[in-house]
């Protein structure tokens, strides 16, 4: 499973209460969703380099991560699988 931060930043925009974290999460099947969270400036206290806040906001997520990759790692993998087309019989009139 790989974690792509794909949003990060302070939020709300005009008076900030923390950092918003989003991610897109991709399984080992190929499927992949998005998911994010609030972190707020007590919850990162010291922790002030970007990393850190990254590594609290995937903390923070775990569970609700780990629950809809138990969904998805039941859905077979659909893109790149392949299908058998039987062959087309020609009717002649």
């Amino acid at each position: 499973m790989k974690a792509k931060v794909i949003k990060y930043h302070p939020y709300p925009k005009d008076n900030p209460e923390g950092y918003t974290v989003g991610f897109d999460i991709t399984l080992s099947n190929g499927r992949s969703f998005y998911i994010d969270t609030l972190l707020s400036f007590d919850e990162i206290g010291n922790n002030t380099v970007d990393e850190q806040i990254i590594d609290l906001a995937l903390k923070k997520l775990n569970t609700k991560i780990e629950e809809r990759r138990a969904q998805l790692a039941e859905i077979k993998i659909i893109v790149g699988s392949a299908k058998t087309i039987p062959p087309l019989i020609l009717s002649s009139k």
